[in-house]
């Protein structure tokens, strides 16, 4: 789990690591993220396997510390509803590998990836 006390210890420092309290991923895939993308604000994400809310979440810090819209997917219900809880974006119950990814973009109100 990454800390702000890591903050000077990150090989691609971006705008805002200093304010990153902790992470929620499980191996640091949300830090890698804000890396290559220099700490965007305000991006999009489509989580596929949603998981929970926050415990081994890959998009909470996206969200919570970075201002991103999204919508995440996962075949358990129970991630799904823990998800849904804990979270302003919202994840949907269903199978990855059939879903239309245009329309839940639609229904998370993104309609574009400009």
């Amino acid at each position: 789990m990454y800390t702000k006390s890591q903050a000077s210890q990150l090989r691609y420092r971006f705008p805002g690591c200093e304010t990153i309290d902790h992470n929620w991923s499980q191996a640091g895939q949300d830090i890698f993220v804000l890396s290559m993308f220099n700490g965007m604000r305000e991006g999009t994400y489509l989580e596929i396997g949603s998981c929970f809310g926050e415990d081994l979440n890959n998009t909470c810090i996206l969200e919570r510390n970075f201002g991103w819209k999204g919508t995440g997917i996962d075949i358990d219900r129970e991630f799904v509803a823990d998800y849904n809880n804990n979270r302003t974006n919202k994840s949907v119950q269903g199978d990855a590998l059939q879903a239309d990814y245009v329309q839940m973009l639609k229904d998370a109100g993104i309609d574009s990836l400009d």
